[in-house]
């Protein structure tokens, strides 16, 4: 599968499931799907490294870093509110 499709893929599962996604320091593990992916040493090192390797590059890995932040920051907004409302 080309780069494009498995960022395309993972950006729609990010999108419609975000609490399978578990984002650690360099890691970003899919719960669901048993995949994790590398997003440690910017955005051009980003990819699949287990169960299989594959890089992204470093068109695909910009946009991946894109939708990485925006889960990150949706994430951190529900755990804040999620603590005003105790």
């Amino acid at each position: 599968m080309s780069a494009r499709k498995q960022v395309d893929a993972v950006i729609k599962a990010m999108a419609e499931r975000p609490d399978d996604f578990h984002i650690g320091k360099s890691t970003m593990d899919d719960n669901r799907s048993d995949m994790r992916f590398w997003i440690g040493n910017g955005f051009t090192n980003y990819g699949v490294y287990q169960p299989f390797e594959s890089s992204f590059g470093f068109y695909h890995g910009f946009r991946l870093w894109r939708a990485v932040r925006v889960l990150n920051t949706m994430k951190t907004q529900q755990y804040l509110n999620r603590d005003r409302q105790v």
